[in-house]
């Protein structure tokens, strides 16, 4: 492999596409055994070790080349048609790719190489390139997934952020114990998978997903420090009995909280009246034990109140009304007389 990579190079007419597409025609069949197979074994614990030692692997002596070039080297342009036309022939190049920037501890915190391969394929898209290759690699080697999932993540997190379709793919390919990985990523403060402010769509897009999906995602949502008031649409939104997940979660998350007028006001606005995610989130609050109790009443009296002051302004205001217009009736007869 490295043979043919330095060939490549030297070639001057490799810059013709046929010649590019027919030489990583020749190159993915000669790897098809490499791709084929998991970049890491099943049931054995990961060293840096075992992850270094894949790096040998010929797959990746293109990417090593790559990495050595300078940004502005003509070469550079050539080995990239070669990865691209590979890619199109062999969709997991992508991935590869992506578990060697992150193996190898280059000094590129952007992965721009991994930027600059998808920049160079046909109707270039990189988010659609990540989602891709992730969506690959979660069929293949769901380990590997959640292994490459926080760097590839933060990296690209203004591609992927509040991305519905991504984060469905997450909680489809894990299970309990790379959730439980990815919470302690969280925890620690080394991702965030819900940066933005806005999780309307997400929220309302979750209660479609299956109970196993839903039940990933609360816990991913609840390792993160969100404040309440943006679960605010989903309490308008979710059906007791059609969303029994997102109710549950609700009622766990309103009882760690201490009553406001928005929560109340938006509890106390659900249609149904055998709502159980009302009725339990108040019932909760108003028990005489709980340490919220006077805020919950102070709140609810508040309530009650405000449209008895509007009824005795209103009456006040017509009775101001009514006694000006006996004034002016007053006046006019005067002046007629």
């Amino acid at each position: 492999m490295e043979a043919l990579i330095q060939a490549v190079l030297v070639e001057d007419s490799f810059d013709d596409l046929e010649i590019a597409g027919r030489t990583a025609a020749v190159v993915c069949e000669l790897l098809f055994c490499l791709f084929a197979q998991r970049l890491m074994p099943v049931g054995v614990e990961w060293s840096e070790e075992h992850l270094e030692d894949c790096l040998e692997f010929p797959i990746f002596i293109p990417f090593r080349h790559l990495l050595q070039m300078n940004p502005g080297d003509p070469k550079r342009e050539l080995l990239l048609l070669l990865l691209t036309e590979m890619q199109t022939r062999q969709p997991r190049l992508g991935y590869h790719l992506l578990f060697f920037l992150k193996v190898s501890k280059v000094n590129d915190e952007k992965m721009s190489i991994y930027r600059n391969f998808c920049a160079s394929q046909e109707n270039p898209n990189l988010r659609d390139s990540l989602f891709k290759d992730m969506q690959l690699l979660s069929d293949d080697n769901r380990r590997l997934f959640a292994y490459l999932l926080p760097d590839v993540f933060t990296v690209f997190s203004s591609e992927l952020s509040n991305d519905t379709e991504f984060l469905r793919l997450i909680v489809a390919t894990i299970d309990p114990g790379m959730c439980n990985s990815l919470i302690s990523e969280i925890v620690r403060g080394h991702l965030n998978l819900f940066p933005n402010n806005d999780l309307t769509n997400i929220l309302n897009a979750s209660l479609e997903w299956n109970s196993i999906e839903q039940l990933f995602f609360w816990q991913l949502i609840n390792a993160h420090e969100i404040p309440t008031s943006r679960f605010l649409p989903l309490i308008h939104a979710v059906d007791s009995f059609k969303h029994p997940e997102a109710c549950s979660n609700l009622i766990l998350l309103l009882k760690l909280e201490k009553p406001s007028f928005e929560l109340v006001r938006a509890l106390l606005s659900r249609r149904n009246s055998n709502d159980l995610l009302s009725m339990t989130a108040l019932h909760f609050w108003s028990c005489p034990d709980n340490q919220h109790a006077g805020r919950f009443s102070n709140i609810l009296c508040s309530f009650i109140n405000a449209p008895l002051s509007s009824t005795n302004a209103v009456g006040v205001s017509s009775a101001t009304n009514n006694q000006n217009m006996k004034d002016v009736k007053d006046k006019r007869r005067s002046s007629s007389k």
